[in-house]
């Protein structure tokens, strides 16, 4: 990615600790010496999580340099909720210059460990909508409603709530629904076994697939589904809305305040509720219609969660300057939804 959109970067040495969920914790060394060569005007860092960021805020502080720190952390992340850890970000916090968030959730989250409101700008998570949008939407001719989750297949991304979900549909109405699964990850194969368990001939799992190709993917697909159970954003979402799908969204995904308007562009659903997801699910069933309505509305929202007006908003952050970005989300979402954008 960094050699093809032309970039310049620097690649930092570092060794990693791989967590219980199969995360990585990457520890990386020297950002000091390079800030020091290219004596910048102002630092972003990525994450508080990162040791880089704390030696880059150090720094910042020693040579009087405005500092942002860019952040998709909220209260439902899984780490969220470790006493000490919040001490650890609350100190970190009071030290920036202002703020990054991605969204509502993290906006909410930043401001709950002492960052004012007006230091922080949303800069919405992106990716290039064009790669997905393919083809305009078509309304739906067959029976079958394709349901599609794309993501790693581990246990907080909520895979097995939603097979449950899946399972628990009527059987009289089972064979209307078609359940495809994209991804890997530590949980694979326990999937394919409960799979086989419950003898689900109309649920498929496919490996992961590249992004420029998942496209197609998509556009094959009637409705997509988040069923995370913990998630700072989730960009999938993004390009579901952007191949025009309507989309199931668990509340625990970071995204689900920005892009998922309840009864509009799809529904949000409690994320450990296995009743609440399937009665979403159910909701197309009823009124197949609203497959092609919502599909649309997606398209039309994600139009605004684009690379140009994230990097216009991380601009007006850096240059301390009004986010003109969040202006025209408010706009849009007052004019054809009636709702704002808080």
């Amino acid at each position: 990615m960094w050699e093809e959109n032309k970039f310049d970067f620097i690649i930092l040495k570092s060794f990693y600790i791989t967590r219980k969920d199969g995360s990585n914790k990457y520890i990386s060394l020297g950002v000091s010496n390079i800030l020091a060569k290219h004596d910048p005007d102002v630092i972003i860092c990525d994450g508080y999580n990162h040791t880089a960021s704390i030696e880059a805020l150090i720094y910042s502080k020693r040579n009087n340099i405005r500092c942002l720190l860019r952040s998709e952390s909220n209260v439902n992340d899984i780490r969220s909720n470790f006493f000490l850890l919040e001490l650890i970000k609350k100190f970190l916090v009071r030290n920036f210059s202002g703020f990054i968030s991605s969204g509502l959730f993290s906006r909410e989250y930043l401001q709950s460990l002492g960052a004012k409101y007006e230091d922080i700008w949303i800069a919405p998570d992106s990716v290039e909508n064009h790669w997905y949008k393919k083809c305009k939407y078509k309304k739906k001719s067959n029976k079958i409603i394709k349901l599609l989750f794309v993501g790693r297949i581990m246990e907080h991304k909520g895979i097995f709530n939603l097979l449950r979900a899946f399972k628990s549909i009527n059987e009289d109405i089972l064979n209307d629904f078609q359940l495809t699964y994209i991804g890997d990850g530590n949980k694979t194969s326990e999937l394919k076994d409960n799979v086989k368990k419950l003898k689900l001939k109309n649920v498929e799992l496919v490996d992961f697939i590249q992004p420029k190709k998942l496209a197609f993917e998509y556009s094959k697909h009637d409705i997509f589904i988040m069923p995370t159970l913990s998630d700072p954003w989730g960009l999938v979402v993004n390009e579901a809305m952007a191949a025009g799908l309507p989309i199931i969204c668990s509340n625990k995904a970071g995204c689900s305040k920005d892009l998922v308007i309840d009864g509009w562009n799809g529904f949000v659903y409690e994320g450990s509720k296995i009743t609440d997801l399937k009665r979403c699910i159910l909701e197309f069933h009823k009124d197949i219609d609203l497959i092609y309505k919502m599909g649309q509305n997606s398209q039309k929202l994600i139009a605004l969660y684009c690379s140009k007006n994230a990097a216009n908003s991380i601009i007006s952050a850096s240059l301390n300057q009004k986010n003109l970005v969040e202006e025209e989300i408010n706009s849009f979402r007052l004019k054809h939804i009636g709702v704002e954008y808080e």
